[in-house]
C-alpha cells in the first residue's frame, strides 16, 4: 500500500510518500519541497512560523507512518527492547561518497567525507544558524543525548551542513556549533550545486528566498542522520525526537560499531 501526504507550507507543499507491505514494515521517502509553480499557490506565513510548520509536519508524517505501518526493527506486536527508536530503512542511505568543505575555524580544513571514524558515529544535520527554533532545539536535544552517554559521548562526532552559506560564514557557523558540542565540523557547500548534491544523497531539501524588503526566509527538512564508518545511515531522527530516544539509539549503535 502506498500512502502519500501532501500539505501546504507557505508557498511550498510538503509531500511524503510511504510504502507499506503486509508484514507492516515500511519504506520511507523523505518529504520533499515542491515549487509553487508545480502545485497550487498557498499563502506565505512569516519566516519563524514557516520553519516551525515545516519541521512539525515532517515529524508528524513520520509518526503517522509508524502508527499505520510500524517502524523497521519493530515487530507487529510492538517495539522490542533492542529496537531503535528512530527511523530505519530496509535499504539504508549510503552517503560515504559525499564530501563537503569543512570550514571549521581552527580545524584541519579540506573536505569532510560523510564517514565516521572506526568505532565511532557521525551525526549529520542540515540547518542554518539564523534558524529561530527548529535547529537550536534539535542541536540542544543532541547535546543532552550526548550528556546521557557519559564517556561514550567522545565517540560521537557532529557535522552540520549550512543551507544558508551566504550568511553562515565560517566564523558564524563555528561559534554557533561550539555552543552545542566540543567536537564538530562546520560544513559550507561551495555553491548551490554542491549543496543540492549533498541533499540528494540524504533525501534532504532546502530553499532560501530573499524578499523585496530584504527579509530572508529559509525552509528546510529537519531530519538528523547517524552514520557509520562505511557511510551507511544507520538511523534517522525526525524533528522532535527526544534526547532520551537519541541516547538510546546511540548506545545501541555504539555497541554495534565498537568491534
Amino acid at each position: 500500500m502506498i500512502v502519500t501526504f501532501s500539505l501546504p507550507i507557505g508557498d511550498l507543499r510538503l509531500i511524503s510518500t510511504r510504502t507499506c507491505d503486509p508484514s507492516r514494515r515500511c519504506s520511507h521517502r523523505e518529504p520533499r519541497f515542491v515549487d509553487e509553480d508545480v502545485l497550487v499557490h498557498t499563502r506565505r506565513p512569516s519566516g519563524p512560523f514557516r520553519a516551525v510548520a515545516a519541521a512539525v509536519v515532517l515529524g508528524a508524517l513520520w509518526l503517522v507512518g509508524l502508527a499505520g505501518c510500524g517502524a523497521d526493527e519493530q515487530s507487529a506486536s510492538g517495539p522490542t527492547p533492542t529496537a531503535l527508536r528512530g527511523l530505519t530503512r530496509e535499504t539504508p542511505l549510503q552517503v560515504g561518497s559525499v564530501a563537503l568543505p569543512d570550514q571549521t575555524v581552527g580545524g584541519p580544513g579540506g573536505e569532510l567525507t560523510f564517514r565516521a571514524a572506526p568505532g565511532e558515529l557521525l551525526v549529520a544535520y542540515f540547518g542554518y544558524t539564523s534558524c529561530p527554533d527548529v535547529c537550536p532545539t534539535t542541536l540542544a536535544d543532541l547535546r543532552a543525548a550526548r550528556e546521557l552517554l557519559g564517556e561514550d559521548a567522545r565517540r560521537i562526532d557532529l557535522a552540520m551542513v549550512t543551507v544558508d552559506p551566504e550568511r553562515d560564514t565560517p566564523e558564524v557557523l563555528t561559534a554557533y556549533l561550539g555552543s552545542f558540542a566540543e567536537r564538530f565540523h562546520a560544513l559550507r557547500p561551495a555553491d548551490q550545486a554542491d549543496l543540492e548534491d549533498a541533499e540528494r544523497a540524504f533525501g534532504a531539501s532546502s530553499r532560501v528566498d530573499k524578499l523585496p524588503d530584504g527579509t530572508v526566509e529559509v525552509a528546510h527538512s529537519a531530519t538528523t542522520y547517524v552514520i557509520d564508518q562505511h557511510g551507511t545511515v544507520l538511523v534517522e531522527w525526525p524533528f522532535g525526537t527526544a534526547a532520551q530516544d537519541m541516547a538510546h539509539d546511540l548506545r545501541l549503535l555504539l555497541a554495534r560499531v565498537k568491534g
